[in-house]
């Protein structure tokens, strides 16, 4: 699983995120400065936002046994 971060509809970095960490309060955040400081030139150069998606995010509502169908 990733965080990915977008500047105006371009994938432009991502990190890895442990999944066992999401619970804690701020890791998320925590993620997203450690992008938005690594690619700060971009995105000054961008003049945009930075907009962040969780790729894979596992869902606790569908677990993996639900969705095998025999």
């Amino acid at each position: 699983m990733q965080l990915i971060m977008f500047i105006a509809g371009t994938p432009v970095d991502s990190i890895l995120v442990n999944e066992n960490e999401l619970r804690l309060p701020g890791y998320v955040d925590l993620l997203k400065v450690g992008l938005e400081e690594k690619n700060e030139d971009i995105i000054d150069l961008s003049k945009q936002e930075p907009e962040f998606i969780i790729d894979s995010l596992p869902s606790r509502m569908n677990p993996e046994k639900d969705l095998v169908r025999h």
